[in-house]
């Protein structure tokens, strides 16, 4: 293979340097080959207005890989998909999509919580008994705050402003809170060691006026894609690093911000935070290979574009999910059916569950019975034609029944 072969193979196939090391033929060398394809992709690539802390450009290269997932973000995820969903489906998936937000956005920054005690602080609105409780309370009113400024332009008392939302109650020194910090920061690990040293406090200011700038300037620059734009808006606001505590959290609000400004309506209907803590090593990873490789956000923009595909595919899921349940109840009601209020709740919970199954010991559980009477429920559904029951091992797992939701399955006598 010649060098021009390598050179276009390992721009489509995007790998760091060590990534490349491996596979180079023996005769190559990877120092003098890497110069050669640092120089390749530089020639292809977009150079942003704002510099690391050696003083290089950050850039980018819009890969064939890049391209193709902001295709498939554009192609299934824009506006008019979301719009023919029923209106009640919309809100359900706008509130799932929120306290999933405010849970995966806390935990992410080290607190703890559930998707249930979630729920209760977003939607019922009850008061936080601690620092993760407030944390989670604080992204739920981040999120509804985002989605009223969806029309404001960009400006430092907008970041700010989110800083101070998401730090409520919750800063150790209540002075940081709306304010960029006025010392050195560093990220460290769980053993405390340093990984990252952010850039000196005197820069902070003046790269947030760029970065400011930089999102308000809009059509007088070269396009770039919305979905990379609001990639490159929270990646340098994670590099640069402007507040002593909420950064990740305010980047990640802002991120939406830039989506929901630009109409990528579909945005309300998901959870980035919750795709970054499934894949949380690689999301830090790419951070380093774009410190380590001559300020090259490519890495960074591929995750997250990537990520965009991914939580597309989540909510176009969620909505099939939802119909499905709703074709299951349309035919209770047109074979008038008889279920119980426990049996109808767990049939909804059923038809969105991750695994979509249950057992005798789960519904003992989430509805505080004893296992006859559990026993008894779900062979009930499964004698009306509701439910399939298979064996795992030596458990019964209840499944949702094809036929009945094609056929409708036995009406009443």
């Amino acid at each position: 293979m010649s060098n021009i072969e390598l050179l276009t193979t390992y721009l489509q196939n995007y790998y760091t340097n060590e990534e490349v090391g491996y596979r180079l033929p023996p005769d190559i060398a990877l120092d003098t080959f890497w110069l050669e394809l640092v120089a390749f992709r530089q020639a292809k690539a977009e150079f942003l207005p704002f510099k690391d802390q050696a003083g290089k450009p950050f850039w980018f290269v819009l890969t064939p890989a890049l391209q193709e997932s902001l295709h498939q973000v554009d192609s299934r995820g824009k506006d008019s998909l979301y719009h023919v969903v029923k209106e009640e489906i919309q809100t359900e998936l706008a509130e799932q999509a929120l306290v999933e937000e405010a849970m995966f956005s806390s935990v992410i920054e080290g607190a703890f919580s559930t998707i249930a005690r979630a729920r209760e602080l977003i939607v019922e609105g009850k008061a936080p008994k601690d620092s993760s409780d407030q944390m989670v309370a604080n992204n739920g009113r981040v999120m509804r705050y985002v989605l009223e400024q969806r029309e404001a332009p960009g400006s430092l008392e907008l970041m700010h402003t989110i800083q101070r939302l998401v730090t409520d109650k919750t800063l150790e020194h209540e002075a940081d809170a709306g304010r960029f910090r006025e010392g050195p920061v560093y990220v460290v690990n769980q053993r405390r060691q340093t990984i990252y040293a952010a850039p000196p406090a005197e820069t902070v200011q003046p790269s947030m006026e760029a970065l400011i700038e930089w999102i308000n300037a809009g059509a007088q620059q070269p396009f770039i894609h919305p979905i990379l734009r609001a990639a490159i808006i929270h990646t340098y606001l994670v590099y640069v690093h402007p507040y002593a505590d909420g950064t990740g959290r305010t980047a990640r609000a802002m991120f939406y911000w830039y989506l929901l400004k630009h109409r990528y309506e579909f945005f309300r209907y998901f959870s980035i935070s919750s795709i970054i803590q499934e894949t949380r090593q690689r999301y830090y990873k790419v951070l380093k290979d774009m410190e380590d490789h001559e300020a090259d956000a490519t890495y960074v923009l591929l995750y997250m574009a990537e990520s965009v595909v991914r939580a597309i595919e989540v909510i176009l899921q969620r909505i099939t999910e939802r119909y499905r349940r709703d074709l299951l109840f349309a035919n209770l009601r047109e074979r008038r059916l008889l279920v119980s209020d426990r049996q109808t709740r767990f049939l909804k919970s059923l038809t969105v569950a991750r695994d979509k199954r249950g057992t005798i010991a789960k519904y003992q559980k989430d509805f505080k019975v004893v296992y006859e009477t559990a026993r008894r429920d779900l062979a009930h559904l499964e004698g009306l034609g509701i439910l399939a029951k298979g064996k795992h091992g030596r458990q019964f797992i209840y499944t949702l029944n094809p036929a009945f939701l094609t056929s409708g399955g036995p009406k009443a006598s």
